[in-house]
Parts: C-alpha cells; sequence; structure tokens
C-alpha cells in the first residue's frame, strides 16, 4: 500500500494539484520488468469518511462509473467534481478526513492500494 495526501477545494473540480482528479498507475513485476497491473474485471472503490466509526463522507465505485479505468494500462481515475467538493467542504474551516482506494479481483480478495489524508479547504467562489 502506498500512503499520499492530497488537497481539495472546496466548490473546485478536481484536486488542487490535478484539475482531473486523483491519478493512480498500477504497476506489477514480470519477469523481472514492471509492467501495467491489468485491472480488466477488477472493482475499484474509494471512500473518505471523517472517522472510522462514521458513515462515508464520499463514497466512488468502477461499477457506478463514478471511477474511469483504462484497465490494460493499469491506470485509475478518481475525479472529483464541484458539487462533491461543496458537500465535503466546510466555509469557514479546513476539512481533514481519512480516504482509501480498494482494489478487489474478480477473483476474490481486497487490497488497499492507495491511503491517506484529503484535506479540503474552504473556498470562496460564488456559486
Amino acid at each position: 500500500m502506498t500512503s499520499y495526501d492530497f488537497e481539495l477545494l472546496a466548490g473546485n473540480s478536481g484536486t488542487i494539484s490535478n484539475e482531473a482528479g486523483l491519478e493512480l498507475a498500477l504497476k506489477t513485476t514480470v519477469s523481472g520488468d514492471r509492467v501495467p497491473l491489468d485491472l480488466q474485471d477488477d472493482e475499484i472503490v474509494f471512500v473518505a469518511r471523517p472517522s472510522p466509526r462514521h458513515p462515508p463522507a464520499l463514497r466512488k465505485a468502477r461499477s457506478t462509473g463514478q471511477i474511469i479505468v483504462v484497465a490494460d494500462q493499469g491506470r485509475i481515475l478518481i475525479p472529483f467534481s464541484a458539487a462533491e467538493t461543496r458537500a465535503l467542504g466546510s466555509p469557514d474551516k479546513i476539512v481533514a478526513m481519512r480516504y482509501e482506494v480498494e482494489r478487489r479481483p474478480a477473483g476474490g480478495g481486497q487490497r488497499t492500494v492507495l491511503a491517506g489524508v484529503v484535506t479540503i479547504l474552504p473556498g470562496v467562489n460564488d456559486d
């Protein structure tokens, strides 16, 4: 598992550092070479929650069309809409919550491939 923290600005799409969203490229080792992990039939899930005892503040899944996967390249894109970042944030304070990206292979099992803290900064946009 890899750890990565990132930021969102409430009322904006994408992340602070990437307007497309959170992007991952998963690789595996085959005969000593690093190659893209085949994600053909895998479910990918993103969950962010304020604490382990709270329900998710945001949940996205490949199966619902909310996560984009280029299976043969091992690439995952988790976009964030302006409405989602606005709903996660607060108008007057910084909000931080833990998140995980899970890979659920079609053959069974579940692995967290990325985890960390997402920080939502208050935005002052006019919508």
